[in-house]
């Protein structure tokens, strides 16, 4: 197994000696490490060229200022490795990130391989969250681009190639590249390459730092180029979708709720942003894009019954509605009046009328506040025996003047139970199976719903 590492590099010389370090002090040394330097104007290119002096498996590019797009495709067609691997000029890796690939991935014959981060953040940056630990939601076993596509979106919808190694004439078989010249390249090779893939494997090893600071791609300031870009991503994103979609014959509908996603999430962004420039045109712009789309998957009859996509459509409406662009008001009440009706079907599922039931729900907080205030708003009182449960429960805790009590010490005293969560459905539902215990577990979203109940829709007046 032989692993090319690629870093594209502009004017990042207060970073750049650190991240190369990180990279030569590998307990297992890279194959071949590929720098590209973008048209730095720092003293970037000459720090770099001090390493690839002094190691003979550095080969060190320069090229025009022509985007990072354009550095890691150079970088790709001069890599002669059996595997591909990317890495940020600001950020660093553990030093035994080579080495996990050769122990865990060797003989697997794998076309991805995936690892997690760790964030250092400066600049005032904070986040109690890591947006690249994805350890309490993948295993380790093999698995397709579509069984990682519904696991994963949107819980943890992670783009970086630089959380990846990749197989070299994978990316060759299907023609994988950056698109070059624009911003939110990482979004199009990562959508292109995780749809294609059958044989992925997730190790639970942070062996990547991700450093968030001022001044860097994601954190400068929003301007029209970002904007157009941006829709230019969505686009091609889409088309990837798109094409996945009817080469399936529908597919999974986690694809189309990602295809409708992708404007939502765009207009989310534009709503309260000050900065963003020509704010109306824009709206404009996606309204009309979406109209398109809309007609486009009904001229193909592409069947949009799920739950969260009628939400992405609901939502797309209310942003713009928000944004003063003027609407289809007919079908925004329509999409509203179908979504909550669909809810309140999912509702009258719950048996919290029958008094001759004990039933636990599993999970306390917002979600079941909302829950619970939805039935009785709907469907009527909750007459049957409630037991709230946590995974783990440390002091004494209470929930709605009840006591709290851990799953696993009360499940067996349960008719059935109800998973009141969205974002840990999944790992819920997988701590009660490996208690070996059987009865009924009711879930509010199958495997492909995309996104929470919109509780604030259901309970307006």
């Amino acid at each position: 197994m032989t692993i090319t590492l690629i870093v594209p590099l502009f004017n990042v010389e207060k970073y750049i000696e650190q991240c190369l370090d990180s990279i030569v002090e590998q307990t297992v040394p890279f194959d071949e490490i590929i720098l590209i330097d973008d048209g730095s104007t720092d003293n970037s290119y000459y720090i770099c060229k001090k390493y690839a002096d002094a190691f003979m498996n550095i080969i060190l590019i320069h090229q025009e200022n022509e985007g990072q797009g354009k550095a890691r495709n150079v970088g790709l067609e001069v890599a002669k490795s059996e595997y591909i691997m990317f890495c940020d000029a600001d950020d660093y890796l553990d030093i035994y990130a080579c080495e996990e690939m050769h122990n865990r991935f060797e003989k697997q014959n794998i076309e991805i391989g995936l690892f997690d981060a760790s964030c250092i953040y400066e600049d005032g940056y904070k986040s109690e969250i890591n947006p690249y630990d994805r350890s309490w939601i993948l295993y380790g076993d093999l698995m397709t681009g579509e069984e990682y596509f519904v696991t994963t979106y949107p819980k943890m919808h992670v783009v970086p190639p630089y959380l990846m190694i990749v197989r070299t004439d994978f990316l060759i078989k299907y023609q994988i590249q950056f698109p070059t010249g624009v911003y939110y390249e990482d979004n199009v090779f990562f959508i292109k390459a995780i749809i294609k893939a059958v044989k992925i494997r997730y190790i639970e090893k942070k062996l990547y730092y991700r450093r968030y600071r001022l001044g860097s791609t994601i954190n400068s300031p929003i301007n029209n180029k970002k904007i157009t870009d941006k829709l230019m991503m969505i686009e091609q994103v889409q088309d990837v979708l798109l094409r996945t979609i009817l080469e399936k014959h529908n597919g999974n509908s986690m694809y189309l709720s990602y295809y409708w996603n992708l404007f939502g999430d765009f207009l989310y962004e534009c709503i309260d942003r000050k900065d963003l420039p020509d704010k109306e045109r824009w709206g404009n712009i996606i309204y009309e894009r979406y109209k398109e789309s809309r007609k486009l998957l009904t001229d193909m009859q592409i069947t949009e019954e799920s739950l969260s996509i009628i939400s992405e459509h609901y939502l797309i409406l209310e942003y713009l509605n928000k944004m003063g662009i003027k609407i289809d008001n007919k079908e925004y009440k329509e999409i509203k009046d179908r979504y909550k009706n669909n809810v309140i079907n999912l509702l009258y599922k719950l048996p919290l009328h029958d008094e001759n039931l004990v039933i636990g729900i599993y999970g306390v907080g917002k979600h079941t506040d909302n829950l619970m205030e939805a039935y009785e708003t709907y469907i009527g009182k909750i007459k049957c025996g409630i037991v709230f449960m946590e995974t783990r429960v440390g002091e004494e805790k209470k929930y709605r003047n009840q006591q709290i009590y851990c799953m696993k010490d009360k499940i067996k005293e349960l008719s059935l139970v109800i998973i009141s969560s969205f974002r840990y459905q999944d790992r819920m539902v997988k701590n009660i199976e490996e208690l070996g215990v059987k009865l009924k577990i009711f879930t509010l979203y199958d495997k492909y719903e995309a996104r929470e109940i919109n509780w604030h829709l259901i309970l307006e007046q």
